[in-house]
C-alpha cells in the first residue's frame, strides 16, 4: 500500500524521529519473496530474493516465454548505498540472471513494461527510465522528465507512456493558473482563495482519534504539481509530454493503453491544493486520446490515501479498483477494495465493495482475486500491510465472483511476510505475487 501524500511523508518523518529518540536501533533489513499461485489459489512455489542487506521490490511482469521479471532496489550496506535491481526467474522460480543499475536518487524500480521479443522497460520512482534486452543488458537509459512514477504502459507504435507528476516552483503566497498544454501562469492570490502567506501557521490534523497540531512554516517559494504523462519512442526519445493541472489532477498513478489507442489514467488532486497538510484528495479517472489530450475526466471519489488503481477495460467501458476507507466495529480503520464501473463516456454506472484489502485485481472470468493478511481472523477485514514480527503473518488468497460473493479463501502456507506489493495474472491462468518480509 502506498501512501505518498505530503502528509504521509511528514508523519513518517515524525515517526522515525520518535523511534530514534526512544533509542530503537531498528534499520530496514528486508527480503523480497515471489509467490507463484495456481489458478485455484494453491501455492506452486516461492522464491526468496536476498542480496544480503535491505531488499525491496515493487514491480513484477511476465515475459512472452512465461518467465518473470522482478524490479526493485537493494542496498550494499545496512540502510545505505541503494541501487536498482532487476531479476529474471524461470517459470519454476529459478534465477536466470540478476543485474544492478545505479540509481542516483531514491525510489528503485516501480514499474516494468515488457515488449515481446525486444526487451523490458524499467521506470524508477524518480523518473529514471532504461531499457534492457532479454538478458538484462542495458540498451539505453534516460530521464522521463517527471517524478513519482508508479505506472507505465506500451504504446501502439512500440514506444511507452509513463505516468507521474510534473513539478514547478512559484513564489509562496501567489496563485497559479494552469493552461491546457501544462504551462502555468503565476498571479496575485485572490481573497477567496485563502492562500497562505510566508510565515508559520498551526493546522489541526484530523483523521485519527484526536486532532494533532502541526506547525507549517513557509519560505519564499512553494512547489505546485500537475499529473503528467510522457510518451517515449522505443529508443527512449521523448515524443510528447502532457500535464493536467487545468483539470485539477496533480499526480497520475496508473495508466492503461486501451484497445482503440487511447489511454486511461487514474489521478489524484488535493481538495485544497494550497495547503500541503490537507489530507483529502479527489480521485479522478480520465480518458486521453493517442496524443495525450483529454477526452473526458470524472471525479470518482474522495480519499486520503494514494494507491495506484487497477485499471481494465470491460465490454461496456472501463473498470477501476480503488481504496475505500472503512471503520471497523472495534474502532480500527481498514482499506477495502472498491470496484467502480464507468461507461465509454466516463459516467459511473456501478460500484461494488469487496470484503478484502486493496491488493486486488480482476480475473479472466469476470471476478476478482485479492492477496492479503486476515486481521483478527478476518473479522476486521484483510490488509496488505502487517507491521512487526512476521512469524505469524500468513498470506491468504481470496477469490470473488463478479457480484462480490466470496468464491474461496485459501491460506498460502509457509509464506511469512509483512507487505504485499503487487499481484499479476499469468498466462497459465495463475498468479504471481510480490511480498516483502522484514527481518528483525
Amino acid at each position: 500500500m502506498k501512501r505518498e501524500s505530503g502528509i504521509a511523508l511528514l508523519l513518517c518523518a515524525i515517526l522515525v524521529l520518535l523511534v530514534l529518540s526512544a533509542g530503537c536501533d531498528y534499520v530496514p533489513n528486508r527480503d523480497v519473496i515471489v509467490v507463484k499461485l495456481a489458478p485455484d489459489g494453491s501455492k506452486e512455489w516461492t522464491k526468496t530474493l536476498d542480496a544480503g542487506f535491505d531488499d525491496d521490490a515493487r514491480a513484477i511482469a511476465e515475459l512472452a516465454d512465461g518467465s518473470l521479471i522482478v524490479g526493485g532496489q537493494s542496498s550494499r550496506r545496512t540502510n545505505s548505498d541503494y541501487y536498482s535491481r532487476l531479476i529474471r526467474l524461470t517459470q519454476q522460480g529459478d534465477v536466470v540472471w540478476s543485474h544492478e543499475f545505479e540509481d542516483p536518487f531514491w525510489g528503485g524500480i516501480t514499474t516494468l513494461v515488457p515488449l515481446p521479443g525486444e526487451g523490458i522497460l524499467a521506470a524508477m520512482l524518480d523518473g529514471n527510465v532504461f531499457m534492457v534486452d532479454q538478458n538484462g543488458t542495458a540498451v539505453w537509459a534516460g530521464m522521463a522528465g517527471i517524478g513519482d512514477v508508479w505506472s507505465a504502459c506500451s504504446a501502439p507504435d512500440g514506444g511507452f507512456v509513463i505516468s507521474g507528476r510534473k513539478q514547478d516552483t512559484i513564489p509562496f503566497g501567489s496563485g497559479v493558473d494552469y493552461g491546457p498544454d501544462g504551462n502555468i501562469t503565476v498571479r496575485e492570490a485572490r481573497p477567496e482563495e485563502h492562500i497562505p502567506t510566508p510565515g508559520c501557521t498551526v493546522t489541526m490534523l484530523t483523521g485519527g482519534r484526536e486532532p494533532i497540531p502541526i506547525e507549517e512554516c513557509t519560505g519564499p517559494l512553494m512547489s505546485v504539481f500537475q499529473a503528467s504523462l510522457v510518451k517515449l519512442d522505443r529508443d527512449g526519445n521523448p515524443a510528447w509530454q502532457r500535464s493536467y493541472g487545468v483539470y485539477g489532477m496533480q499526480s497520475a498513478w496508473s495508466v492503461l493503453a486501451t484497445a482503440n489507442g487511447n489511454y486511461l489514467i487514474s489521478a489524484y488532486g488535493l481538495v485544497d491544493p494550497y495547503h500541503a497538510l490537507s489530507s483529502e484528495n479527489i480521485l479522478y479517472v480520465a480518458l486521453l486520446d493517442g496524443n495525450g489530450s483529454v477526452i473526458w475526466t470524472t471525479e470518482v471519489d474522495r480519499t486520503d490515501y494514494y494507491i495506484p488503481a487497477a485499471l481494465s477495460e470491460t465490454p461496456g467501458g472501463y473498470r477501476l479498483i480503488i481504496p475505500e476507507r472503512e471503520e471497523n466495529n472495534d474502532g480500527s480503520i481498514s482499506l477495502q477494495a472498491k470496484v467502480v464501473d464507468l461507461d465509454r463516456d466516463g459516467t459511473i454506472t456501478g460500484t461494488l465493495l469487496l470484503a478484502t484489502g486493496t491488493a486486488t485485481i480482476p480475473t479472466r472470468d469476470g471476478g476478482y482475486i485479492s492477496i492479503g493478511f486476515p486481521l483478527r481472523g478476518g473479522e476486521s477485514g484483510y490488509s496488505e500491510d502487517i507491521y512487526g514480527d512476521a512469524s505469524g503473518n500468513y498470506l491468504h488468497a481470496r477469490k470473488f465472483y463478479g457480484d462480490g460473493t466470496l468464491e474461496w479463501d485459501r491460506d498460502i502456507p509457509g509464506v511469512k511476510a509483512n507487505y504485499v506489493r503487487t499481484i499479476i495474472a499469468t498466462s497459465d491462468g495463475g498468479y504471481a505475487v510480490l511480498v516483502v518480509k522484514e527481518n528483525r
